[in-house]
């Protein structure tokens, strides 16, 4: 073997669930496949030659392989020691890094019942990896699943339980305990510890994989913002998949589930919202479009700062800013808006007026158009 690439499969459905998923064999979302093909694409754009792909038995790794084979032209074989850690007991369960679930990962000699134990999932990828190091003049890509990068990394890198375990979540950690950071702030202290200080290739792709503890970290604080404002007995009406798994709601008949649907239905029921509900992605330095979408179909959009938004929208202009670290104080802010027409449409009017001059689809068409020009005649 002189190189090996590793491919983790696209978006599955219990990824979008929050589910804990190892040997179930559950497909990818329609992002999944887009996700898989524009691997493809990019393994062809920047020249990757490689002789085989070997893929994981499971739907959701073979769909994706596939996707790559057909894009790529490189022969894919199912390899069955590729698939995932089978975590018994824990299998289906809600949510993945339930704190239950992440200490039994920390003994390697466990089977979560009736699983498979850490020990044994190395044993049969550390095999599969000796007998390709032997086939010299091969490249590989392997298309498989997050438990099994972790022991492919371990089998290339020395790591002590501690570390295997633990580093994802240390970022996950420090970022819950401090909400006004970045995922990139954060993770890159970590990495640095394990990588050194000096930027590159692997330190820029360690970084670039970080996407999934945004979207945990995002979903944590969305998750505990509605069990806040349910269990003061205000009625919230959320859309799409993993909300029926909210526990310890006090008045679960204020939680209004929704199928996921399209976006031209989500911003319908906007317009129907007297308040909409935002919690930021971890780039704190930007905006998300559902900011501007509620305030242009008349809702005040209740929602934690960014330093643009802030910038761009004062208190009052079309939003109410509460802080993460201050979640006992949202239920209060929504009940006044909700209480208060004469003055959430003032807060409304106040806030389209800005939108619509400087935040529809069409002006940021004209911002970029005006990068792109400027940045051609430089």
């Amino acid at each position: 073997m002189s190189k090996l690439y590793f491919v983790r499969h696209g978006e599955s459905e219990w990824n979008v669930a929050d589910k804990i998923c190892g040997r179930t064999d559950i497909p990818l979302t329609k992002r999944g496949h887009e996700q898989a093909v524009e691997t493809g694409k990019k393994i062809v754009a920047e020249g990757i030659k490689t002789d085989e792909i070997l893929y994981s038995p499971l739907l959701r790794a073979a769909d994706t392989a596939k996707h790559i084979s057909e894009m790529t032209g490189i022969p894919a074989h199912m390899e069955p020691r590729l698939i995932e850690q089978n975590f018994g007991v824990w299998e289906g369960t809600s949510p993945r890094n339930a704190p239950e679930f992440l200490k039994a990962k920390k003994d390697f000699l466990n089977r979560y019942g009736n699983g498979e134990s850490m020990f044994e999932l190395a044993q049969r990828i550390y095999n599969l990896l000796d007998e390709l190091k032997e086939q010299q003049d091969k490249t590989y890509i392997l298309v498989a699943h997050n438990g099994i990068a972790r022991v492919v990394q371990s089998y290339f890198k020395d790591m002590t339980n501690e570390e295997y375990a633990a580093f994802y979540r240390g970022i996950i950690d420090d970022l819950l305990e401090h909400p006004a950071c970045t995922v990139e702030e954060v993770a890159l202290a970590h990495c640095e510890r394990e990588m050194g200080k000096e930027p590159n290739d692997q330190l820029r792709i360690a970084l670039h994989k970080m996407i999934f503890i945004d979207l945990y970290v995002r979903n944590y604080w969305r998750g505990k913002a509605v069990r806040t404002l349910v269990n003061a007995g205000i009625p919230v009406h959320v859309v799409g998949k993993g909300w029926e798994e909210l526990e310890d709601v006090r008045h679960p008949e204020c939680l209004k589930l929704h199928p996921q649907t399209d976006s031209v239905t989500c911003l319908e029921m906007l317009a129907d919202a007297k308040v909409s509900l935002n919690v930021m992605p971890w780039f704190k330095d930007g905006a998300h479009d559902r900011v501007f979408n509620s305030i242009l179909n008349g809702a005040v959009c209740v929602t934690d700062p960014s330093c643009y938004l802030e910038e761009e929208l004062h208190e009052g202009e079309g939003v109410c800013y509460v802080a993460l670290q201050d979640m006992d104080a949202l239920p209060e802010k929504v009940k006044d808006l909700l209480q208060n027409d004469s003055g959430r449409n003032e807060i409304v009017r106040r806030g389209r007026a800005i939108v619509e001059q400087k935040h529809t689809w069409a002006e940021r068409a004209k911002t970029l158009a005006a990068w792109i020009a400027e940045d051609a005649a430089q």
